[in-house]
């Protein structure tokens, strides 16, 4: 079985795309990255043997 690893970077406030409605105003996406669980935070509800991030992605858009 061939695996094919589509994973990438996003980063807060990374450049999405633009975009232009059809009287020219640009609309530009992004997105915020902020954690919802941290690792410190996990660490306790499992006794210290596990820890793991939960990261909650929010898009954005900046009318121009």
């Amino acid at each position: 079985m061939r695996i094919v690893d589509l994973s990438h970077s996003f980063e807060d406030g990374m450049p999405g795309f633009r975009m232009k409605d059809r009287e020219g105003k640009v609309t530009e996406l992004t997105a915020r990255i902020r954690p919802f669980l941290t690792y410190e935070q996990s660490l306790p509800l499992y006794q210290g043997q596990a820890s793991f991030e939960i990261t909650e992605p929010t898009p954005l858009s900046r009318g121009r």
